[in-house]
């Protein structure tokens, strides 16, 4: 799995300036491990000058319109507020920890509207996530 940069909010994010943040799409096992996934996403977003969350998408087994939607769970550190992303789009959660089911369109849209107004960190994360995702699968 490869990190890549998103626009929290999308279009209303970027109007409040929730700015951009790392994330990364897991499916099947991994999903077990978003909340460390998204914490290890959110110190290096914040080590990158992008703000201190980690977006982790995954769709759930029992989702309502899993063919078409995607959950997305925010984890921050350093006190910023995920919530008030997550309930933008339906969801909640609080501070350091919030999700949200969206379009897998709007997930895709988040994506490009970071990939126009990103500072070049999208590219850093890759194999750094790879050996964090790997070491879980490990312990399986």
């Amino acid at each position: 799995a490869r990190s890549k940069l998103y626009q929290l909010g999308g279009a209303q994010g970027l109007a409040c300036g929730w700015g951009t943040c790392l994330g990364v799409t897991v499916q099947g096992e991994l999903t077990k491990f978003r909340s460390h996934l998204g914490n290890q996403l959110a110190q290096r977003s914040k080590q990158l000058g992008l703000k201190p969350v980690g977006l982790i998408a995954y769709i759930e087994a029992d989702m309502p319109q899993a063919d078409t939607h995607i959950k997305v769970s925010l984890r921050s550190i350093d006190g910023f507020d995920t919530s008030k992303i997550c309930e933008a789009s339906g969801g909640g959660g609080h501070a350091a920890a919030s999700s949200c089911i969206i379009s897998q369109e709007q997930l895709l849209t988040w994506e490009a509207m970071a990939q126009e107004t990103g500072n070049g960190a999208k590219q850093q994360l890759g194999e750094e996530l790879a050996g964090v995702i790997d070491s879980h699968v490990g312990q399986q």
